[in-house]
């Protein structure tokens, strides 16, 4: 791998281990657990807070172990997707580990596999191999508290293999992945609750009466001890083009805070990560101090979402990929910057997601629309399907570019304010192609 950049050399990596993982998706814990086993389970060694939820879970995440991090804890931070390079998915102390040590327990990871009969026939998936090994440079490193953030589940996701969970986050729940969590919002709320464990305390971010209900009832049933948000007021919420700032009543009257995060839906993820906190004092009393908890808040970096590239034009990123999330967005540009600018929008999607209904909510808010594709992406839906969306639902302003430079130059050309959305992958390949620019 010599010769080759970093980036390019975790691209080499990511490649290699594709080529030995099932393909798609294929929810289940029994092939991690059998690789676990090959490893001398690794899983075992740190204690883990753990994050279910449909959106949110990165930015609550994030800003966990920002806090962590500053009462200075050695906290690790595993998430899901990257945006440009594998290298980003888990981070030690806020900063990601040596390409050399990937690429050791890489090796590591695929003799296990290759020395086990049973995973030849029927290796783990990519995301399920990345969590193996997650759990295995944890252990290499030394640490003893990670954040785990899901991925698009919660009973059969891979980290829910975890067997040292400390305290439990659920964050806003909405449809998603619907053809492996469930038809309804009850189904898919079912998979994420199902990840609570007897004795661990379980915070849900809550919104909706009737899942906070289901909540409390899974929490009563499993053993769990369940707390929903709402019990922690939070209230004075300001957003600004520099952050989110609110006030949240932890324990002995209301305290300011400030999360350098955009938008409104931001103020209940920070919320949630000072909530975890406040519980994990039980675990590590280094905590207490609560300006260590603003401190550390005011220090979380989360790219890609409602990230300000330009300020002249107004350039904005968000990995908003499903109704839920793209009205919370939309509704953060409107808070931020008003309705007054000529507004434009960059849009690629997945095939597999409901981007018909996100593209309703870009005509009710009267924005021009460009449509593109992310290179080298099989799954993404294609220009042609989006525009036969946006039709099906009385969107008319939009034009179609597949390639995603050209799609980016005719979409910020002559506006006030671009947002490029719809999917983390899109972020990705733009904030690939405009470092390279």
């Amino acid at each position: 791998m010599m010769g080759l950049s970093e980036r390019e050399a975790f691209a080499s990596l990511e490649k290699r281990l594709q080529a030995e993982a099932s393909p798609g998706t294929r929810p289940g814990l029994s092939r991690l657990a059998r690789l676990c086993s090959c490893l001398d389970h690794p899983e075992r060694t740190f204690q883990a807070v753990h994050i279910v939820g449909t959106n949110g879970k990165g930015s609550t995440a994030s800003s966990l172990a920002s806090i962590l991090d500053e009462a200075g804890l050695r906290v690790g931070l595993y998430t899901s997707p990257h945006l440009e390079s594998l290298g980003e998915r888990l981070r030690l102390d806020g900063e990601e580990l040596p390409l050399s040590l990937w690429e050791r327990g890489s090796d590591v990871v695929l003799r296990a596999l290759d020395s086990d009969p049973l995973l030849r026939i029927d290796p783990p998936t990519l995301f399920e191999l990345l969590t193996a090994l997650a759990f295995w440079l944890l252990r290499e490193s030394g640490c003893r508290l990670a954040v785990f953030e899901a991925g698009m589940g919660g009973r059969l996701d891979a980290t829910n293999l975890l067997p040292r969970v400390v305290l439990t986050l659920v964050t806003p729940i909405a449809d998603d992945h619907g053809d492996y969590l469930g038809k309804t919002i009850e189904a898919i709320a079912e998979e994420k609750f199902a990840v609570l464990r007897p004795g661990v305390t379980a915070l849900f971010a809550g919104g909706d009466t009737h899942l906070e209900e289901r909540f409390l009832r899974r929490a009563q049933a499993s053993g769990a001890r369940g707390f929903l948000l709402s019990q922690w007021p939070l209230f004075g919420i300001r957003c600004t083009d520099r952050g989110t700032a609110f006030r949240l009543d932890l324990s002995d009257g209301p305290r300011d805070f400030f999360s350098p995060l955009l938008g409104r839906h931001q103020a209940t993820n920070a919320a949630m990560a000072l909530c975890g906190a406040h519980f994990l004092k039980a675990f590590f009393p280094s905590l207490l101090d609560e300006e260590t908890l603003a401190r550390g808040l005011s220090r979380t970096f989360w790219p890609g979402r409602m990230e300000i590239l330009s300020r002249e034009p107004i350039v904005i990123l968000d990995g908003g990929h499903n109704p839920h999330g793209l009205t919370a967005t939309l509704r953060s540009v409107s808070d931020i910057w008003g309705e007054e600018r000529r507004r434009r929008a960059l849009f690629a999607a997945m095939a597999d997601k409901d981007f018909r209904s996100e593209l309703a909510l870009f005509r009710e808010g009267r924005w021009d629309v460009v449509f593109t594709e992310v290179p080298n992406l099989s799954r993404g839906a294609s220009v042609a399907a989006l525009a036969e969306a946006a039709a099906s639902v009385g969107l008319t302003n939009f034009l179609c570019e597949p390639r995603l430079d050209r799609a980016f130059s005719l979409a910020v050309e002559g506006s006030d304010l671009l947002l490029c959305t719809g999917s983390l992958y899109l972020v990705g390949a733009l904030r690939s192609l405009l470092r390279a620019a």
